[in-house]
Parts: structure tokens; C-alpha cells; sequence
């Protein structure tokens, strides 16, 4: 069932491509590299490398690309299923995350241009892309060159050395070419640059960060021309920038993406999206979790609504519950229009409190839907549209109301009436019947790799 689906999907092709078993996610990250060079994209991996020696990936792998290749990358990366992260680009900076599988997500921190501070370089990209040498069929920085941007990574960007880092100088000084590591260093900082690599080949890494704005100094003097564009990014895009999106944030929030999973009594909505969530949490995603759907958990004008409701229609609820819990419960007709209203406004308002939310992404038990499947809509079904727009992600949980009725507090014939009033609903299918693993995996899968999720994170 999900093979077919996949292969009527847009990006049926990257999936199947990339997904299958037989790749484990560093094959994955090396089949993109390759794609970039059989485009004719030089490419430098500059950092995080580890993982082509079997190593973990890291939290990000950082890649140096020319500035002038940055639509036919777009469009290589598109096409392998990396999108932007939305939010997170600069003019000298973009990050493109992808989904590998078994809830991994690779993050390519691209560099145009080469490794900089602020759009000051801190490696010569034509010596790079020269310089650069295979390793286990991808491009790497050579021990000299990666000897370099460590040396002014850390000591401009990161203002000291973290213990792996300290521990590749340690083990490069000994070994890299000393006067080609000047030279580059001379080029790109003057005598400053020279002096801080001397202390990395001396082994005094300590006295290296205290140069950090001698070593700006030095770089704008040896590229006045781009001076201008260093107190821009410094002062606009690092700080005046930020504020401001924090405070438009504020009044108009972006569009987050919203994962919906509804479906019949029964199927393991509740499951599925805590499970879904937690996975996402694991990613390193801050997620919001919502019932946006006909709920117990209601807004106070539900509660109230439901109150006064029951006590004119002396509708019995512990009676109700009992049925429930014996799986007796029968589903009636739908009411009317009048209690379409009161659970439309319920779930509006439950709808816009998640809106607001700052988190990265929102999964949700249910939907607006759910209005027209247990009452009357009416004109309010025309509305639905609103609700869906390109951030979010609709999913129908279902499946054979024979098996889903072991689970459900509906009569078999309740559920069957029940599923199939779902069936209307225009949503990615999910078979409910499968193991709860197998259904996470289906969403996971689809939600990241065939519906873009990613490109809004």
C-alpha cells in the first residue's frame, strides 16, 4: 500500500532513491555530495566530516560552495528532498535541512563563498577548492587549508577551541606544511594572521582568542571592499534584524507548520500524535500539541455551551460514559446546525491559542472537520478552506471497522457509519490497522519527505 502510494507521489523518485533500507543515512549525505558534483557544483566539506569514517553525524555538516552556484544548489538540494530553513538564511549563510529516515535530519550549513565572520573570510575559497582531496568519494579540506579555517573558526567565531577541534590542531601542527599554512593565513589576515598561526603551530592555543579583533581589523584593511557589507551584517543582520523579526513575530507569528492526524473512534489518533511528537521533540523540534477537533478538552464558551445544553435536554452523560466504556455507545444523527456553531467557535479559538504558539511545529489530535462530521454544518463547511493552508498537513487515520472495534467505545455498526462519513475527507490516508510503529513511520515519512514539512521548519 505505501509503495504505490509513493510511487504516484512528486518525489516518489528521491524517495525511493533515498529511503530505502539498503541506505544508511551517510550514504544518503554521499549521494547528495555526488549530485553536487555531477552538476558541476565544487563543493568543500569544511567541518563535521566525521561521519564519512563511520562517525555519527554531527548537528550539522558545514559545506563551502561559490556564490555564484547558489540556484543550481537550490535546485540540486530541492530535488534531493533539502529544503531551506525557513527564517535562518543570510546573505553569505544558508541552511538546508533533509529527512534521512528513521527520524534523522541532516542540516547542510553551506558557507557561500567560503567560511566566514560577518562576510569576512576566514579561508580563501578559490585556495580551498584547489587544495581539496577525497576522502571515501567526497571533498575534503587539505590538512593545510583545514588547518587554517580551524585556527580563525575558533578564534573569531567561536572565541576559543572546543576539545575536538584542539585535538585536530594538535595533531595537524606537527604534520601540515608550515609555510603554506603562513601564506594562506598572511593572505587573508597580514602579518596578524601570520602571528596567530604561528602560536596554533607552537601549540598555544590559549593566546589565540584575545586576537580576534586584531585579526578583523587586519581583514578589513587587506578587503576594504568589503568593509561596508561586515558592518552591515554586524550591525543590521546580527542585531537590528533580529529584534525586529522578534517583534513581528509578535504581532503577525509565521506560518507554523500544523500536522494533523484525525480519523474515527478508535483508530490511535492520541497515540500516533504524542508518538509523533516525541519524535520531533528528538529532533530537537519544539513542539506544540493541540486537539483541534471535537474534544472533552474544551474552550470555557464549550463548557458552558455543554452545560446549559444538558441540563435543558437532561441529556444523561454518566450513562453515556457507561455505554462507552462497555463499547456500546451509538452514533446519531448529526445535530443541528445550532451545536455546529457552538463547536465551530470551540475549536476556532482552540485553533488561534496554537497559532500563537512560538513553537516550531504543531500536531494536532483532530480537526475543524469534525464540525461537519458529528453535526449539521451547513454553511460553515464552505470555511474549512481557511484553515487549510499550505502549512498544514492533514492525515486520516483509518482503517476496517471490523478491527478498529476491539479499540472503540462505538457499537460495530456506530463505527462503520462513522468511518465512512470520514471517508469524505480529502486527507493522506494512514491505515490504521498496521502496527503503531509501522503507522509512525508512514507519517514520519510522508510529512517530512513527501508533503515538504521541512521547508517551513
Amino acid at each position: 500500500m505505501l509503495g504505490f502510494v509513493f510511487l504516484v507521489r512528486k518525489y516518489r523518485n528521491n524517495y525511493l532513491r533515498y529511503s530505502t533500507p539498503s541506505h544508511t543515512s551517510m550514504e544518503r549525505i554521499v549521494s547528495v555530495l555526488q549530485e553536487l558534483e555531477q552538476a558541476d557544483i565544487p563543493y568543500c566539506l569544511l567541518r563535521n566530516y566525521q561521519f564519512l569514517l563511520g562517525g555519527d553525524i554531527g548537528s550539522d555538516i558545514d559545506l563551502a560552495l561559490r556564490e555564484e552556484n547558489r540556484e543550481k544548489t537550490a535546485n540540486v538540494l530541492s530535488e534531493a528532498g533539502f529544503y531551506k530553513k525557513a527564517g535562518h538564511s543570510k546573505r553569505k549563510h544558508s541552511i538546508y535541512k533533509g529527512y534521512l529516515g528513521n527520524g534523522t535530519i541532516a542540516k547542510l550549513d553551506i558557507s557561500w563563498g567560503g567560511s566566514e565572520y560577518n562576510g569576512l573570510p576566514t579561508v580563501d575559497i578559490d585556495r580551498l577548492l584547489s587544495n581539496r582531496r577525497r576522502l571515501n568519494g567526497c571533498w575534503i579540506p587539505s590538512d593545510e587549508d583545514y588547518f587554517v579555517q580551524i585556527v580563525f573558526h575558533g578564534a573569531i567565531k567561536k572565541n576559543g577551541y572546543r576539545d575536538s577541534y584542539r585535538q585536530d590542531l594538535e595533531n595537524l601542527r606537527q604534520t601540515v606544511d608550515s609555510k603554506a599554512v603562513r601564506r594562506h593565513a598572511t593572505d587573508l589576515f597580514g602579518h596578524v594572521g601570520r602571528t596567530t598561526v604561528d602560536h596554533a603551530l607552537d601549540g598555544n592555543f590559549d593566546r589565540i582568542p584575545e586576537l580576534k579583533w586584531k585579526l578583523v581589523a587586519s581583514n578589513c584593511l587587506q578587503r576594504p571592499q568589503v568593509v561596508a557589507e561586515f558592518a552591515y551584517i554586524l550591525c543590521y543582520e546580527n542585531n537590528i534584524r533580529n529584534r525586529l523579526k522578534r517583534i513581528w513575530k509578535r504581532i503577525a507569528p509565521s506560518p507554523t507548520p500544523i500536522l494533523i492526524v484525525t480519523g474515527p473512534d478508535g483508530a490511535g489518533k492520541s497515540t500516533l500524535t504524542e508518538t509523533a511528537a516525541s519524535e520531533f521533540e528528538a529532533m530537537g523540534y519544539d513542539v506544540h500539541r493541540a486537539k483541534l477537533g471535537l474534544t472533552n478538552d474544551s474552550a470555557i464558551v464549550m463548557d458552558v455551551a455543554t452545560s446549559l445544553y444538558n441540563r435543558f435536554t437532561e441529556y444523561d452523560v454518566e450513562e453515556v460514559k457507561e455505554l462507552e466504556s462497555r463499547g456500546e455507545k451509538t452514533l446519531d444523527e448529526r445535530d443541528g446546525f445550532h451545536k455546529a456553531v457552538v463547536h465551530y467557535i470551540d475549536i476556532f479559538l482552540r485553533y488561534a491559542a496554537a497559532k500563537r504558539s512560538e513553537a516550531d511545529i504543531i500536531i494536532a489530535d483532530r480537526f475543524i472537520h469534525d464540525v461537519d462530521i458529528y453535526d449539521q454544518a451547513g454553511p460553515l463547511r464552505e470555511t474549512f478552506g481557511l484553515f487549510e493552508s499550505e502549512t498544514v498537513y492533514p492525515f486520516l487515520l483509518t482503517g476496517e471497522p471490523e478491527i478498529l472495534a476491539e479499540r472503540s467505545e462505538y457499537t460495530l455498526e456506530s463505527l462503520a457509519e462513522l468511518v465512512e462519513r470520514y471517508e469524505t475527507l480529502e486527507f493522506e490516508r494512514l491505515d490504521a490497522t498496521n502496527e503503531p510503529d509501522e503507522v509512525l513511520k508512514g507519517l514520519l515519512e510522508r510529512s517530512l519527505v513527501e508533503e515538504d514539512v521541512l521547508k517551513h521548519l
